[in-house]
C-alpha cells in the first residue's frame, strides 16, 4: 500500500524471490515534494490469512539546490570557469604552476548543507562538502589533476550542486585547450640558436660596432612562424619581442640588431632568445657572447695614430733589380709601440693585390722588427712595387696603414730582347796572341783583355765590373773613360798572371739599378818557363848549343861550301820535342823555323843547313838557335860562327880557276920513264907552287898513284924559289 492510497497486490509466484526478497516500484503520484511518502505491506496466504503489517517512510525533497524558480531548470546550474588564461589553452607553465578551475554557486546553493561534486576530464571526481571549504561571494576553486591536463587534448571540468536529500542541480562546465609543448619542440631541441656576428674571434671591434652589430637567431625545428613569437634580451637590459609572422624568416633564421648601448669596450656582449607559442609556451634559450674590444692595436692616444714603419729593402737606390727580385725581396716591417706580440696580427697588402696575414706570436719579433717575402708577383718591372701594413687585434681592431714603395728595373743593360738571355753579355777577349797562352815576354810586356760591351749599354750610366782570376776585381764607370766602337781595354794583373795556371778575366755590365747583364769571359793558358829549363831560372843553361861543322879549322873553305855546310843543334835538356820548335838564324839575316816534331832528332841533336847566302869569302859566318816552346817562351840563344876562306892559294885572280895549281915535275930525266935504277935510287917529283901561296900557312897535298897521300906544312920545309 502506498502514500498516495493505491494498493497492488503480488502474487509470489509469478515474481522472482531471491533471497527472501523482492522490489516494488513506487508510484510517482506516492511521491509528493514536501510529503512523506510510504510503503506498507503484508503478506496473505491462500485461505486469506494476514501477517502483520511492515512499512516504511521517506521525506521527500524534489527542488533542486538553489532553484529559484521551483522549475529546476538552467538557472540552477553552477558557473564554472577553468583558469587559463585569456586564451582559454592551458600551457606547460600554467600546468606545472597548478591549473585550477573557479566555480560560481548558483543562488540559493545551502552553503551549510550542500555539496558540489566536480568531475574532470581525465573521469576523476571530487565532492567539496561546501561548509568545510571558504566560499566568497559564491565562488571557490578546485585543483585540476594534472592528469586532467594532456597536451593536444581538451581539458573540462564539470560541476553539479547536490542538496542533502541528493537533488542535483543542472550540471555547470568549461574547457579549456591544452598545448603543452614548446615551439618547436621535437627532441628537446627547443632553444633558438643565437650567433653574435662578431667574426671568427667573438670579438665586436671598432669597425663592426660602427657598421652595426648583428645576431642570427636561428629558429628551433618546427617553430610557427605563423603565429609564434621571439622574446630577444641583450645584455643592456633591453628587449625586443619579435612576431615572426611580421619578419622576414629565411631557412629558418633571421636577424636582430644588438643596440649600441649593448656594446660597451672591454665588457661582454650578450643576446637570449626564447621562442614563444600562441599558448605562451616558452622555448629553452639560447644565447650567445662576444668580448668588445673598440681600441686599436698599440694606441697609445687612442687615435689610431699607430701605423707600423714599412721599408722595402731595394737598396739605396730604392729600385729593385733582377738579381735581388732572383734572390727575394724582403719588407722590414717595425710595430707601433704597445702592439701586443702574444695576440695581434699583421695583415700585409702587396701591389699585386695579394694580402699575407701574419700571427706575430708564430714569428720572431726582434727589437718590434720582423720580415716578409714580397712575392715575385708583386715585382713587375718598370712598376711600382708597393708594400702596406695594419696591426690587427685579436678583436679585428685595424692600426693605421703604413706604406712604402719601390721602382722596379729588372732588364739586363743593353738587353736587345728584354729576356735577360745570353745576348746580353759582353765579349772578353784576352790579348794573349793566336795561342791563347801568355808567356814570358807577354806577361812582361803586360798582358790587356778587350771588353765588347753588348748592344745597348748606356756609356752614360752603366758600369762595367771586371773580375781576373787571382780574385780581384775592377769597376769601371763607362762614363769616365773611353769606349770605341763599344770596345775598351783592361790591363790584367801580372798576380793574375800564374805559370802553369789559367788567367781568366770576366766582365758583367751593371746598369743605374745594379741590374747585372750575363758574364762575358775568356780564358788563356799561362806559360812562363822557357823550354828545357832545368832550374826554372829561365838561365843560360837553356841555350841550345850550336856547332857549324866546318872542321878542326873552324874556317869554310870552296870545297866545302860546295858540298854544303851544316850546323849541328844540341837541344837542352827538357825539350819537348812533341811541342817545341827551333828558330835558328843565319848571318845573311835569314831564319828557319823547325817543328821538331816533323824532324829526326837523335840523342838531343839535328842538323840544318847553312845557306850558301850566309859563307861569303873572308866573312864569318854565325848560326844561332832558340828553342820555342807552344806558349812562345824562348831559350837562350845557342850560337857557332867559322870563317870563311873560299878562295884557292896563290888565286891571282880570285876565281879559283886553273892558274891556281902548283906545277908537277916527276924528276925521271927526259923520256919521262922511271926505269930500275931511278927507282932504286928513289924518284922525287919537284913541286912549284903557284905565285901567291902562303908559305906560311899553306900546305900541299901530294897524292900518289898508289893512293897514298902525303900532307905537307910549307912552314915546316924549305922552300926555294917556290
Amino acid at each position: 500500500t502506498f502514500s498516495d492510497g493505491t494498493t497492488e497486490t503480488i502474487k509470489l509466484s509469478e515474481i522472482t524471490v531471491t533471497d527472501g526478497k523482492f522490489s516494488v516500484a513506487i508510484p510517482a503520484a506516492a511521491i509528493v515534494d514536501g510529503q512523506t511518502t510510504e510503503v506498507s505491506a503484508i503478506v496473505v496466504d491462500a485461505a486469506g490469512n494476514e501477517s502483520a503489517t511492515g512499512s516504511d517512510t521517506a521525506d521527500v525533497d524534489l527542488v533542486a539546490p538553489g532553484d529559484g524558480e521551483g522549475d529546476n531548470g538552467g538557472d540552477v546550474a553552477p558557473t564554472v570557469l577553468i583558469d587559463s588564461g585569456e586564451d582559454d589553452t592551458i600551457n606547460a607553465a600554467e600546468k606545472d604552476a597548478g591549473v585550477t578551475a573557479s566555480i560560481e554557486l548558483p543562488e540559493g546553493t545551502n552553503i551549510a548543507e550542500d555539496s558540489v561534486v566536480v568531475t574532470f576530464s581525465d573521469g576523476t571526481t571530487d565532492t567539496i562538502k561546501l561548509s568545510e571549504i571558504t566560499v566568497t561571494d559564491g565562488k571557490f576553486s578546485v585543483a585540476i589533476p594534472a592528469a586532467a591536463i594532456v597536451d593536444g587534448q581538451t581539458t573540462e571540468v564539470s560541476a553539479i550542486v547536490v542538496d542533502v536529500a541528493g537533488n542535483e542541480s543542472a550540471t555547470g562546465s568549461d574547457t579549456a585547450s591544452v598545448d603543452l609543448v614548446a615551439p618547436g619542440d621535437g627532441d628537446n631541441d627547443v632553444a633558438p640558436t643565437v650567433v653574435i656576428n662578431s667574426g671568427d674571434d667573438d670579438t665586436i671591434n671598432a669597425d663592426e660596432k660602427d657598421a652595426g652589430v648583428t645576431a642570427t637567431i636561428t629558429l628551433p625545428e618546427g617553430t610557427n612562424t605563423a603565429e609564434d613569437s621571439v622574446v630577444v634580451t641583450f645584455s643592456d637590459g633591453t628587449t625586443d619581442t619579435i612576431k615572426l609572422s611580421e619578419i622576414t624568416v629565411t631557412d629558418g633564421k633571421f636577424s636582430v640588431a644588438i643596440p649600441a648601448a649593448a656594446i660597451v669596450d672591454g665588457q661582454t656582449t650578450e643576446v637570449s632568445a626564447i621562442v614563444v607559442d600562441a599558448a605562451g609556451n616558452e622555448s629553452a634559450t639560447g644565447s650567445d657572447t662576444a668580448d668588445v674590444d673598440l681600441v686599436a692595436p698599440g694606441d697609445g692616444e687612442g687615435d689610431n695614430d699607430v701605423a707600423p714603419t714599412v721599408l722595402i729593402d731595394s737598396g739605396e737606390d730604392d729600385i729593385i733589380n733582377a738579381a735581388e727580385k732572383d734572390a727575394g725581396v724582403t719588407a722590414t716591417i717595425t710595430l707601433p709601440e704597445g702592439t701586443n706580440i702574444a695576440e695581434d696580427s699583421v695583415v700585409v697588402t702587396f701591389s699585386d693585390g695579394t694580402t699575407e696575414t701574419i700571427k706575430l706570436s708564430e714569428i720572431t719579433v726582434t727589437d718590434g722588427k720582423f720580415s716578409v717575402a714580397i712575392p715575385a708577383a708583386a715585382i713587375v718591372d718598370d712598376q711600382t712595387t708597393e708594400v702596406s701594413a695594419i696591426v690587427v687585434d685579436a678583436a679585428g681592431n685595424e692600426s693605421a696603414t703604413g706604406s712604402d714603395t719601390a721602382d722596379v728595373d729588372l732588364v739586363a743593360p743593353g738587353d736587345g730582347e728584354g729576356d735577360n738571355g745570353g745576348d746580353v753579355a759582353p765579349t772578353v777577349v784576352i790579348n794573349s796572341g793566336d795561342d791563347d797562352t801568355i808567356n814570358a815576354d807577354e806577361k812582361d810586356a803586360g798582358v790587356t783583355a778587350t771588353i765588347t760591351l753588348p748592344e745597348g749599354t748606356n756609356t752614360a750610366e752603366d758600369s762595367v765590373v771586371v773580375t781576373f782570376s787571382d780574385g780581384t776585381t775592377e769597376t769601371i764607370k763607362l762614363s769616365e773613360i773611353t769606349v770605341t766602337d763599344g770596345k775598351f781595354s783592361v790591363a790584367i794583373p801580372a798576380a793574375a798572371i800564374v805559370d802553369g795556371q789559367t788567367a781568366e778575366v770576366s766582365a758583367i755590365v751593371v746598369d743605374g739599378a745594379g741590374n747585372k747583364s750575363a758574364t762575358g769571359s775568356d780564358t788563356a793558358s799561362v806559360d812562363l818557363v822557357a823550354p828545357g829549363d832545368g832550374e826554372d831560372d829561365n838561365g843560360g843553361d837553356v841555350a841550345p848549343t850550336v856547332v857549324i861543322n866546318s872542321g878542326d879549322d873552324d874556317t869554310i873553305n870552296a870545297d866545302e861550301k860546295d858540298a854544303g855546310v851544316t850546323a849541328t843543334i844540341t837541344l837542352p835538356e827538357g825539350t819537348n820535342i812533341a811541342e817545341d820548335s827551333v828558330v835558328v838564324t843565319f848571318s845573311d839575316g835569314t831564319t828557319e823555323t823547325i817543328k821538331l816534331s816533323e824532324i829526326t832528332v837523335t840523342d838531343g841533336k839535328f842538323s840544318v843547313a847553312i845557306p850558301a847566302a850566309a859563307i861569303v869569302d873572308g866573312q864569318t859566318t854565325e848560326v844561332s838557335a832558340i828553342v820555342v816552346d807552344a806558349a812562345g817562351n824562348e831559350s837562350a840563344t845557342g850560337s857557332d860562327t867559322a870563317s870563311v876562306d873560299l878562295v884557292a892559294p896563290g888565286d891571282g885572280e880570285g876565281d879559283n880557276g886553273s892558274d891556281v895549281a902548283p906545277t908537277v915535275v916527276i924528276n925521271s930525266g927526259e923520256d919521262d920513264i922511271i926505269n930500275a935504277a931511278e927507282k932504286d935510287a928513289g924518284v922525287t917529283a919537284t913541286i912549284t907552287l903557284p905565285e901567291g901561296t902562303n908559305i906560311a900557312e899553306d900546305s900541299v897535298v901530294v897524292t900518289f898513284s898508289d893512293g897514298t897521300t902525303e900532307t905537307i906544312k910549307l912552314s915546316e920545309i924549305t922552300v926555294t924559289d917556290g
